[in-house]
């Protein structure tokens, strides 16, 4: 995976703006697998005069910064006749980047930082990127599964099915051309590669979950009919294989790696091997319908780039989505309608005495609106007596725990602080993180379906980890 693959060709820019799109521009295409992509192209035609060059007008003199321009498509040729098409570029300056990811010596000057590169087929657009067959392979994902435990139910059935809906298939199996355990997602009908990309996000969210550690694929192929009207002998498809190479996205964040050292993984495949399927179900139910928690939570945790205030805010906002969105909490104080017979009191109040100023009334009035919504103490609190057979073990008091987090998180976040507050920071702050990281971790098990002592096995497990970070 270390070795540097480039190649040089001619590449047509799609919908870029300040470009002619009509012309191909030469360049040299680097590819870091699974680390970086980088696309280097003249800005005129080679043996065109200085007057044949393209326009520039993106980034402007006086700007200090490195201005990024978003071009959806690249596609091209190199000069074996390998067909590229490159995905979601952030186009920059040369003079803006600092270090340079691909060779000082060629005198290109835009860059192009695609996201995805598939070798091996040219597509027009990008809802034109469809594939039927997936084949991935997460890191330590056959450490997890066993080859040795489970081969060969594996090679007797052609593959171990693992998740089966009207939408995708997913089964543990080996590819023809490699012994090692993949995970293959077939479609019943071709899928653009944004929805697989969505599909995908889910199976590695549910195995950082599992595993307490990160979780991202270091191989994909992508099979695809590229004439549909085509068939062999016995009616199959007559599928064309692309190596898809992803640069440090949603799927492939080398910056984890020093996070990969835990030997030892939270729930063992053992554990949930008979029931796996129905737990992915449980999990793609929850992640659709939690969406803004999930996405919140995958992207701090194990993240090093993120301050420890950072994760800590972090995680409140994933418990104060899960209290808006879950039909077991009130999303109010006292009852609506009693609610609003005390604001109308306060508003003719507020007009007949004119004792503010029209600006203030307006102030109260919007703030009267929102007043009957639960704070982060009310949610955090509602949800620890939720789950408190779980909880109980490592939370004394959830009242006190619930004020202490509120009150944190309006220090970091507003520099409010109430009387008498004293500030939790370091390690103490290490502790209400990893608690309520706990939290979270409690209602993703439950949420799954698994039996209570299971869960209360699990967070045992979870808490002696924490314990080991904070001390």
């Amino acid at each position: 995976m270390d070795n540097i693959i480039r190649i040089r060709g001619k590449w047509n820019i799609k919908n870029s703006g300040c470009y002619d799109t009509d012309r191909d521009f030469p360049g040299l295409l680097t590819i870091k697998p699974y680390y970086h992509a980088l696309l280097e192209c003249s800005l005129s035609r080679q043996g065109s005069d200085e007057n044949d060059a393209v326009l520039w007008n993106v980034f402007p003199e006086e700007s200090d910064h490195c201005v990024i321009n978003r071009i959806p498509l690249i596609s091209g040729r190199g000069v074996s006749g390998t067909e590229i098409t490159l995905l979601n570029n952030r186009m920059v300056h040369r003079d803006r980047m600092n270090p340079v990811l691909g060779p000082e010596t060629d005198d290109n000057e835009i860059l192009f930082l695609p996201e995805i590169v598939i070798d091996g087929y040219n597509f027009s657009s990008y809802d034109e990127v469809r594939f039927c067959r997936v084949l991935t392979l997460p890191d330590d994902f056959v450490n997890w599964i066993g080859f040795e435990h489970i081969s060969g139910e594996i090679n007797k059935k052609g593959g171990l099915i693992i998740y089966s809906s009207g939408n995708c298939t997913l089964k543990i199996c080996t590819d023809e051309n490699d012994p090692d355990l993949i995970l293959l997602a077939e479609y019943p009908e071709e899928k653009r590669l944004r929805d697989i990309i969505s599909d995908l996000q889910v199976i590695q969210n549910i195995l950082t979950f599992f595993w307490g550690k990160p979780s991202f694929f270091i191989s994909i192929t992508g099979e695809h009919e590229k004439n549909p009207l085509l068939s062999d002998y016995y009616g199959e498809k007559i599928l064309n294989k692309c190596s898809i190479y992803l640069n440090n996205n949603r799927l492939c964040n080398r910056k984890l790696a020093e996070y990969m050292h835990y030997g030892s993984y939270l729930i063992s495949f053992d554990e949930i091997s008979d029931d796996f399927g129905e737990y992915l179900g449980r999990w793609r139910v929850f992640e659709r319908d939690y969406s803004p928690m999930v996405r919140l939570y995958f992207s701090v945790v194990f993240n090093p780039e993120m301050y420890p205030e950072n994760v800590f805010l972090s995680f409140t906002e994933c418990i104060e989505i899960y209290h808006r969105r879950n039909d077991n909490f009130k999303d109010y104080l006292i009852s609506p309608d009693e609610y609003r017979e005390r604001t109308d009191i306060v508003k003719r109040l507020l007009g007949e005495n004119k004792v503010f100023t029209k600006k203030v009334r307006e102030s109260i009035v919007n703030t009267l609106k929102f007043g009957n919504k639960p704070n982060l103490e009310n949610r955090l609190n509602d949800i620890c007596d939720f789950f408190g057979d779980f909880l109980e073990p490592y939370i004394a008091d959830y009242g006190e725990f619930s004020s202490s987090v509120s009150g944190n998180r309006n220090y970091i976040a507003h520099r409010e602080a109430k009387e008498g507050f004293s500030y939790a920071g370091g390690t103490e702050l290490c502790i209400f993180t990893a608690k309520l990281e706990m939290v979270i971790y409690t209602i993703f098990l439950y949420e799954c379906g698994f039996e209570k002592d299971f869960i209360k096995n699990i967070l045992s497990r979870f808490m002696d980890r924490k314990t080991g970070e904070c001390f």
